[in-house]
């Protein structure tokens, strides 16, 4: 089936919003699905048993295919592939919506349903777990070698713009998270080995005259 294809469903016509639920894709007017009205006349703020209800013009419809999703085009609602790969998009953060064609391991291309064990999520697709043993083996040996020559130097690891491990030199790749580090340990992806890590802030400033020039 190819798309986008027309929604052929005359109770959304003048429907504006959608949002998903799974994959069920919610429409509704106003500024929310759900009936607050219903819920707070039920005693919903003062009871944990009362539950929320949709408003009674929401329409929930399940799309025909998991990775389809709903857009308004031109005033019309459409089905449309959200699969990125589809789409000509490579496999990132970003593109977890995928078909089944696209759904496999980033290694050996096996399908979800032939999974026994759970996968392993990595930014450029899933892979199975005995693929990424195997990969986690070869970047252990390759951490190893880079090392095998090196004489270790403190100064090498000091204020670096990336997190370096002290072992293998192997860059980390930051987030947020880290940012408050002060003498935390913190584990090498590559070697495996547990380092000091420490954030340094970096001071930056900004002037500006006061009043018309």
């Amino acid at each position: 089936m190819s798309y986008p294809q027309l929604i052929n469903d005359p109770r959304l016509d003048g429907y504006t919003k959608r949002t998903r639920n799974g994959q069920t894709q919610v429409f509704y007017t106003g500024n929310d699905e759900r009936d607050f009205e219903r819920y707070r006349a039920e005693g919903g703020p003062s009871s944990s048993t009362v539950i929320m209800h949709d408003k009674p013009d929401t329409i929930r419809i399940e799309p025909p295919e998991k990775h389809i999703y709903a857009e308004l085009i031109d005033g019309q609602w459409f089905w449309v592939n959200g699969c990125g790969e589809c789409n000509g998009k490579p496999r990132d953060w970003g593109t977890y919506i995928e078909c089944d064609k696209h759904n496999v391991c980033a290694s050996c291309g096996c399908t979800r349903e032939q999974l026994t064990e759970a996968p392993w999520g990595r930014k450029h697709g899933w892979v199975c777990k005995p693929c990424a043993e195997i990969e986690d083996k070869k970047r252990h040996e390759a951490a190893m070698a880079r090392v095998a020559d090196y004489e270790y130097n403190e100064w090498d690891f000091y204020c670096n713009n990336e997190i370096t491990c002290p072992y293998c030199k192997a860059e980390i790749e930051s987030d947020c998270d880290l940012y408050s580090s002060d003498g935390d340990d913190h584990e090498c992806h590559d070697c495996g080995n547990t380092f000091e890590l420490t954030a340094v802030p970096k001071v930056e400033w900004t002037t500006k005259r006061k009043g018309a020039v």
